[in-house]
């Protein structure tokens, strides 16, 4: 039976970072001057480096005699978009209409402008709109694994 083993200390952070991430964005709605916690970016940086170290783990769990970087790219990419697309499309859609009522944005040019947003395609440089700021990150992050997947895939000094 393969177990997965969860590091403790690793979840731990992961909680104590989004916690200052979540009071962080309080500056949206308070100002700086009331903020809870300013200058939390810097937890970002924790879950990139996080992100990091696990795809990196990822690709050595990889069998050896895979040498199809594409397929293993794309693997990759579909496993991490099929376990965040569900939450990522209801909050797009809360924030769609919490958008609409809120600031009476018209909801066709919002649906069209927000997009690449709601495909996780936001930081390419497309989207005009956004209504899911935070979905950034995951952006982001596949874009790196795009990148990064096939390069370290096809260089395996540890085979």
């Amino acid at each position: 039976m393969n177990v997965k083993q969860r590091n403790g200390k690793i979840d731990f952070y992961k909680f104590v970072f989004s916690v200052i991430i979540v009071l962080h964005h309080t500056r949206s709605l308070l100002g700086d001057s009331e903020c809870l916690f300013l200058g939390g970016s810097f937890a970002v940086e924790f879950f990139f480096m996080v992100s990091g170290y696990l795809l990196m783990q990822s690709i050595r769990k990889l069998p050896a005699d895979r040498i199809d970087p594409g397929a293993e790219t794309r693997m990759l990419i579909t496993r991490k978009v099929r376990s965040v697309f569900p939450e990522v499309f209801i909050a797009w859609l809360v924030g769609m209409a919490v958008t609409v009522v809120c600031k009476r944005g018209n909801p066709v040019h919002l649906l069209t402008d927000s997009l690449f947003e709601n495909f996780l395609l936001g930081m390419t440089g497309l989207q005009i709109a956004t209504v899911n700021g935070p979905v950034w990150y995951i952006s982001s992050m596949l874009l790196c694994m795009a990148v990064l997947v096939p390069r370290c895939a096809s260089f395996r000094p540890w085979r």
